[in-house]
Order: structure tokens, then C-alpha cells, then sequence
């Protein structure tokens, strides 16, 4: 007495050596896997092509600046920076070196070496200022009268600073590690 009827057994025979199926669930497979890295691809293009696009548009505000040099226009400098990257900017500030404010530097702290802080930028009595050292690829500034040697070998100048920073867009859900904005810095001397 068998304790599994025939046809069933011969269901499963029949089951066990087929091959229909099997190149649907290959495909599955690998067409998801190309998906991902297809995916992937594309996310890393969205990164690349909003870094490139906001170093341009802050390298146009740039060129704006110096030539304008002599009268400059904050505004007028980031509405040509917007309308050079197209899309929305998170954070854009355009910042002149100036005396720090009552002997506090930018984070706030009290600085006796005449550290210099981002200002709006002047076309007046314009204060100038010696690079002396970086700070994440941000030069820091120490007051200095105009035309004087800095103990680097250069004179002092007036500089301008534009940061600008904005979102990638995602193709998906970022999981690939990639920042989730880009960011450029430019600093460029004037006087």
C-alpha cells in the first residue's frame, strides 16, 4: 500500500524535471539587478551635474564681481548665480572681507588678532585684509592696511567670498551614500 497515489507522484516526477520557468525567473534576477545598477548610474549623474552646474553659476558670479569690482552689487551678483544654476539654491551668500565686529569673529568668539568676518560688501572705505591661513578651503582673513606686504609675500587686498548650496535631485531613495546636496566656494580678490 503506497501512502501517495500515483498521479501525484507522477506530478511531481513530471515537476521535478521540468525546465519551463526557468528563464523567467533568470530574467527576474538579472533585470533587477540592472535596475539597480542602472539606478544607480543615474543618481550618481544627478550628483555630478548639480556639482558641476553650481561651480559654474558661483564661478559666473565670480567673473561678475571682478568686473564690476568697483561697484559691487550683492544682489545683482546672486540673481546672476540663480539664473546661471536654474534650479532652487538652499543656502547663497556673497560676503566681503571687513573689519571683524567689536573683536568677534565669525563663530562668535572673541578674537584679539583681527581675525575677519564675511560682511556685506562695501564700495566705500573699504577695509582691506591679508590671507592667513584656510579653514575647510575657506581662507581666513587677518586686518591689514591696504597695499601692505602680508607676511605670506602678497599685498592685502579686499576679497569677496560666494558660497553657494544646493539640493541633488534624487532619482530614488539616496541608500548609495552620495550627499544629499553640493556646495561651492569661490574667494576672489578685488583690490
Amino acid at each position: 500500500m503506497t501512502l501517495v497515489p500515483t498521479f501525484i507522484r507522477t506530478a511531481l516526477r513530471r515537476f521535478r524535471h521540468a525546465k519551463d520557468g526557468v528563464a523567467a525567473i533568470e530574467f527576474a534576477i538579472l533585470s533587477s539587478a540592472f535596475l539597480v545598477v542602472m539606478l544607480t548610474g543615474l543618481q550618481f549623474h544627478a550628483y555630478n551635474n548639480s556639482r558641476v552646474q553650481l561651480n559654474k553659476a558661483v564661478n559666473t558670479g565670480m567673473i561678475t564681481a571682478f568686473n564690476t569690482r568697483d561697484t559691487i552689487d550683492s544682489e545683482h551678483i546672486k540673481t546672476i548665480i540663480k539664473s546661471q544654476y536654474g534650479r532652487d539654491l538652499q543656502d547663497l551668500s556673497v560676503t566681503c572681507t571687513a573689519p571683524a565686529n567689536q573683536g568677534e569673529s565669525s563663530d562668535g568668539n572673541s578674537s584679539s588678532s583681527g581675525e575677519q568676518t564675511g560682511q556685506a560688501c562695501t564700495n566705500m572705505n573699504r577695509s582691506c585684509a591679508c590671507v592667513t591661513g584656510y579653514n575647510n578651503a575657506t581662507p581666513i582673513f587677518t586686518s591689514s592696511p591696504c597695499d601692505q606686504l602680508c607676511s605670506s609675500g602678497t599685498l592685502a587686498g579686499y576679497y569677496l567670498t560666494i558660497d553657494g548650496k544646493a539640493p541633488v535631485p534624487t532619482v530614488f531613495n539616496n541608500t548609495f551614500m552620495l550627499p544629499s546636496d553640493v556646495s561651492a566656494n569661490v574667494t576672489i580678490r578685488l583690490d
